[in-house]
C-alpha cells in the first residue's frame, strides 16, 4: 500500500481505537511504522504528507486490530538499553522491571553469584550480566518456550548465562547455592483481576507467567523465600518485583519466614513494586 504518512497513521489508529486511548494508539502506530519503514518517528511527524510504502499493510492492520502487542509484531523490545527478542511464549519486559535491575546493580556492585528465578526472555539475567560482567549468573524457568527465547537473547547479546529448566516452587531441586543475590519477578496477578486486564496482555502473553490463584497470591514468593534461606550466602539478598497491593504482605511473610532485614521499595510512580530482604 502506498499513501501519505498522515493517512497511514490515521488508518492504523482507526483499527485500534477501541483497544487504546487516542494518544497511546497514535504513539504505538508511529513506532510500528518507523520500525517497518525504517524511518524515524520524527520524520513521520515532520513531513506527514510525504508518501510511504507499506507492503504488508493489511497484515499489520489485522494484527493490530487483534490486540497483538507491538513488541510481538516487530519481534523485539528495548530493556535497560538492550535490544531483546520477544514473541509469544515469554512476557514482554516492563519498565518497572528495569528499576528492579537498576536497584540490584547499584546495591550489589560486587555480587559474584546471582540467581534469576522465572527468567522469561532473560531480560533480568542478561541486563545484570552486562552490568556485572564478572558475575556468574544462573537463570531458571519452567517453560521450555521461554528458555528458547532466553537462549536466543544470550547469543544475540553475547551474554554467558547458565540457563536451566526448573520450577520456582522447588528451587533447591534445580540449583545449588550459595548465591549473593536471588531475584525474581514471579507470577503475581490474582485470577480475579483477569477481567480488568487489557486484551493485548490477556490474549497474547503467557498466563502461567502472569496469574496466581486468588487464595494464594504469595504462592511463589513464599516458596522462593523459603528456598532462598538455604541458597543465599550469609549476607545474601533476595529481591522481588511485587504486586503493589501485596507488597506489605510479602514483606511480612518474609519476616515470618526468618529474614532479618526487609524493605518495601517504591517505583518512580511511588507505587510499592519491589521488596528487598536479607538473611
Amino acid at each position: 500500500m502506498i499513501c501519505t504518512r498522515r493517512e497511514a497513521i490515521r488508518l492504523l489508529v482507526s483499527e485500534i481505537r477501541s483497544l487504546y486511548e487516542e494518544h497511546e494508539a497514535a504513539t504505538l502506530v508511529r513506532r510500528l511504522l518507523a520500525e517497518r519503514c525504517e524511518i524515524s518517528e520524527a520524520a513521520l511527524l515532520a513531513d506527514p504528507d510525504a508518501t510511504i510504502e507499506i507492503p504488508d499493510f493489511e497484515q499489520l492492520a489485522q494484527e493490530l486490530a487483534s490486540g497483538r502487542p507491538l513488541q510481538y509484531i516487530v519481534g523485539h523490545t528495548e530493556f535497560y538499553g538492550l535490544d531483546f527478542r520477544v514473541r509469544e511464549g515469554c512476557l514482554i519486559p516492563r519498565p518497572e522491571t528495569e528499576e528492579l535491575v537498576d536497584k540490584i546493580l547499584k546495591k550489589h556492585p560486587s555480587a559474584h553469584r546471582i540467581l534469576d528465578v522465572g527468567t522469561g526472555s532473560g531480560c533480568i539475567a542478561i541486563a545484570l550480566k552486562k552490568g556485572l560482567p564478572e558475575a556468574q549468573i544462573t537463570a531458571l524457568d519452567r517453560s521450555e518456550e521461554a528458555l528458547e527465547i532466553a537462549r536466543e537473547n544470550c547469543l544475540h547479546l553475547a551474554a554467558e548465562i547458565d540457563l536451566r529448566k526448573g520450577d520456582a516452587l522447588s528451587l533447591e531441586a534445580w540449583v545449588e547455592g550459595p548465591f549473593d543475590v536471588i531475584v525474581s519477578n514471579p507470577p503475581y496477578i490474582p485470577r480475579s483481576e483477569e477481567q480488568l486486564m487489557r486484551k493485548n496482555v490477556l490474549d497474547f502473553e503467557p498466563h502461567e507467567a502472569l496469574f496466581v490463584p486468588d487464595k494464594e497470591p504469595l504462592l511463589f514468593y513464599r516458596a522462593i523465600g523459603r528456598s532462598a534461606l538455604n541458597l543465599l550466602s550469609p549476607n545474601g539478598s533476595l529481591w522481588f518485583e511485587v504486586h503493589e497491593n501485596f507488597a506489605d504482605q510479602t514483606a511480612e511473610m518474609l519476616k515470618e519466614e526468618g529474614f532479618g532485614d526487609v524493605e518495601v521499595i517504591c517505583d518512580l510512580f511511588d507505587k510499592k513494586r519491589m521488596v528487598w530482604s536479607r538473611r
